[in-house]
């Protein structure tokens, strides 16, 4: 006959097999899930990585870019540059001074001119117009028979 007790121990044994079993099932289930989780956890992080990667590049761009740019240059440059402007404004100014000073010469010496030619015609209307007087006057007194010859 059969051992009862072997029986027993060998359904408990059984059971405590597929309780264990039950376990691993449950573990390896619960180890899927975390797979599917880390799975897109490290998806997530590798899009963060990338995005991080073109924050930085762009960065390292523009660091580089502004390492090229000489800024005390530059300025020194526009520093320069306003200086040969200044230069250039002086050398103007003087050139209006003395193209001012020349125009108000020539324009005292033209009005001087313009002053004799105007003082010369009057002393020639003048002397005309003596002329053409004494010449009427002396028609009339021919005229009149006050000369002396006259007809």
């Amino acid at each position: 006959m059969v051992d009862t007790d072997y029986v027993r121990d060998a359904e408990q044994s059984i059971a405590g097999i597929a309780a264990e079993l039950g376990r691993m099932r449950d573990a390896a289930s619960l180890l899927e899930d975390a797979q599917v989780q880390a799975t897109a956890m490290i998806t997530a992080a590798e899009r963060v990585v990338q995005g991080v990667e073109a924050y930085t590049n762009a960065s390292g761009a523009l660091v580089t870019r502004l390492a090229a740019t000489d800024i005390t240059q530059n300025l020194k440059d526009l520093h320069s540059g306003i200086g040969h402007l200044v230069d250039l404004v002086g050398e103007s100014d003087k050139h209006i001074t003395t193209g001012t000073t020349t125009l108000e010469t020539r324009l005292a010496h033209l009005e001087d001119q313009v002053q004799r030619v105007a003082n010369e015609s009057r002393r020639r209307e003048l002397a005309q117009i003596t002329l053409l007087v004494l010449s009427i006057v002396l028609i009339l007194l021919v005229l009149s028979g006050l000369l002396p010859g006259s007809v």
